[in-house]
C-alpha cells in the first residue's frame, strides 16, 4: 500500500495539493521520496510555487539538502524562481546557503541572475559568499550585471 500512498502524494504535489500533502505527512508518509525522474518530492514542491508546501514537508523531515541530477537544491531553486519566505524558510530549516551545484552554481548566484533583490539581501545576510564563482568563472555580481539587474548590483557591491 505503501507505493499507492507515494503516488498519492507526488500527485498531491503536482497538482499543489497542499490539503492532501498535509494530510499524507501526517499519516507517515515519507517526505524523502523521488518521482520516476529521481526529483526529489521537496523540489518538485518548489517548482510548484508552494511555500506551505515546501516548509510542511521540510517540518515533517524532508531533507532540505536534497539533490537532483545536476545537484541543485531546493533553495537554489527557491532562489531562481524568487521565492523570498521560501528561502528564508529552507535557510531557517538548514538548508545549506553556500551549496554548489555541478557547475558551481550557488543560490546567491541564481537569486542575482533573475534579478531578486529581496533574495540576494536575505542569502547576503544569512551569510552567502559573494565572491563565489562557477565553473565559467561567473560571480553573483556579473551575473547580476549581465542581466542589467540595477538593484542587485547595487546590493552586491554594497
Amino acid at each position: 500500500m505503501q507505493w499507492w500512498r507515494r503516488r498519492k502524494l507526488l500527485q498531491a504535489i503536482r497538482k499543489g495539493n497542499f490539503y492532501m500533502v498535509e494530510d499524507l505527512l501526517r499519516k507517515g508518509m515519507n517526505p524523502n521520496i523521488e518521482d520516476s525522474d529521481r526529483l526529489p518530492a521537496l523540489i518538485l514542491a518548489v517548482a510548484k510555487g508552494r511555500t506551505d508546501m515546501v516548509l510542511a514537508m521540510a517540518d515533517k523531515g524532508a531533507a532540505v539538502g536534497a539533490r537532483d541530477s545536476n545537484d541543485g537544491t531546493a533553495l537554489m531553486y527557491g532562489a531562481l524562481y524568487g521565492y523570498v519566505d521560501m528561502v528564508i524558510g529552507l535557510a531557517d530549516r538548514g538548508a545549506d546557503i553556500n551549496a554548489m551545484d555541478k557547475d558551481s552554481g550557488t543560490p546567491l548566484m541564481f537569486a542575482a541572475s533573475g534579478g531578486h533583490a529581496e533574495v540576494v539581501s536575505d542569502l547576503l545576510d544569512r551569510g552567502a559568499d559573494a565572491n563565489a564563482k562557477d565553473t565559467t568563472g561567473e560571480t553573483a555580481l556579473s551575473l547580476a550585471e549581465a542581466g542589467e539587474h540595477a538593484e542587485v548590483v547595487e546590493i552586491l557591491r554594497g
